[in-house]
């Protein structure tokens, strides 16, 4: 039998039972307060409510597909004829890679025997760079019958590599670095600086002087990176690349990226056809890691790395082949930082070429892992691979670093026949 309620408990129940309807009220006010407030932020930041809406609906895709239209600007009807220079370029039978010997443009053949060619081209820029645009020195393309240079208009050129069609891409289009060629020699990324009226009404470099009075080209180009098809004789403006640094070529459409935000490195791989990213595919991995060198063979299926364990300390190195994109492969050999590094992969993506110093500032060797095993070949740097089995070296003064327009001696190393040829002598040749 339940024991009876008293008059006083009655009371309350009574008083409950009144405040409960307001108090439904209330949480009901609550709630529109609230999507209200929601409704606010998706007006004022659209990329937060698109974030907010990703996370309820769905999880946040690994692959961002973009548009390609709105992000990319054809130029093309800027670009010259490039029939000729394909022409060219096909028929030709001998390599030749580019250097700058005291301001002059010359074509060293990589036959051992074969015509260098000093070309009467001196009005080039060279000697500057940036980690993370590219750099203004003359580029050869991978297949070494065709490159770019940038004159000192900051103009663009293309150059056949027996020296003679010689292409200026735009009159209108500026560049300040070249950033790189696909590994099909088809396709290069290079990186554009046009002024702000920000950045010139207060400049931010030591010493500077604001200007006063300022007339601006209202065609100029925007400042970024670019695209050029060969094959399409088509030049596109990657706006999408705005806010990354470029890293290499993985393969002939895709494309590693660096996105760096208040000291957070995220690295990113963009596909150019599909034009799409993925954000994920090397989530943990590089984000710690302090100064990352990485190249790519062919196919974009193997990668060789300056790793430093994923930490960001000088401690050590070590050149590392992996399976990309993971970095845990082979180690090819550990040294104390920076006396290893500057790897270079052949294109099949089995042997590995890299720097390394006895001494800090002495004299830069070749190592070689051939497959099996690593050894000191030669004296200088490895510039690239021209097959499977040959790669170029380069002598400079342990004075001048890695300048490539200070070197020495151009040479090249056969792995089959191991042995080194001198191609270029910049005292005597010249």
């Amino acid at each position: 039998m339940k024991p009876m309620q008293t008059d006083e408990s009655n009371i309350q129940n009574n008083e409950v039972s009144r405040k409960l309807p307001v108090l439904h009220i209330l949480q009901a006010l609550g709630l529109i307060a609230i999507l209200l407030a929601l409704y606010a932020l998706r007006n004022y930041f659209p990329l937060f409510s698109q974030n907010i809406s990703q996370k309820i609906e769905k999880p946040v895709a690994k692959v961002s597909t973009l548009d390609s239209g709105a992000n990319a600007t054809n130029l093309s009807q800027n670009l010259l004829d490039l029939s000729e220079f394909q022409k060219v370029t096909l028929e030709q039978q001998e390599q030749r890679y580019a250097v700058v010997d005291d301001s002059q443009l010359v074509l060293v053949s990589l036959e051992e025997n074969g015509e260098d060619i000093m070309t009467d081209i001196s009005d080039i820029s060279y000697g500057s760079g940036s980690s993370a645009y590219g750099s203004s020195d003359p580029s050869s393309a991978p297949d070494f019958k065709k490159l770019a240079y940038i004159d000192k208009d900051s103009k663009l050129h293309l150059l056949t590599a027996d020296g003679k069609v010689d292409i200026k891409v735009s009159d209108q289009l500026a560049a300040s670095f070249i950033s790189g060629w696909s590994p099909d020699s088809n396709r290069l990324i290079f990186y554009t600086y046009a002024p702000t009226m920000y950045e010139s009404v207060f400049p931010s470099y030591p010493g500077a002087e604001p200007e006063k009075q300022i007339t601006f080209d209202r065609n100029q180009p925007e400042s970024g990176f670019y695209l050029l098809d060969v094959e399409d004789q088509s030049v596109s403006y990657l706006g999408i690349f705005n806010g990354t640094e470029f890293g290499s070529w993985i393969d002939n459409s895709r494309v590693m990226l660096k996105l760096d935000t208040y000291g957070q490195e995220k690295f990113l791989v963009f596909d150019l056809d599909a034009y799409s990213v993925d954000a994920e595919i090397l989530e943990g991995d590089l984000e710690k890691d302090f100064g990352t060198q990485f190249v790519f063979n062919d196919d974009g299926k193997k990668w060789a790395l300056t790793w430093h364990g994923g930490t960001d300390t000088t401690d050590s190195a070590s050149i590392i082949l992996a399976d990309f994109p993971s970095v845990k492969g082979k180690e090819l050999m550990k040294a104390d930082f920076a006396q290893i590094q500057g790897p270079v992969i052949s294109p099949d993506g089995n042997q590995v070429a890299f720097r390394g110093y006895d001494i800090v500032n002495g004299p830069q060797f070749t190592y070689l892992y051939d497959g099996k095993t690593v050894e000191r070949v030669a004296e200088g740097y490895p510039r690239g691979w021209i097959d499977n089995s040959q790669f170029i070296i380069l002598r400079t003064d342990p004075s001048h670093a890695t300048n490539p327009h200070m070197g020495t001696i151009v040479s090249k190393y056969d792995t089959k026949t191991k042995r080194s040829v001198n191609l270029y002598n910049f005292s005597e040749d010249k």
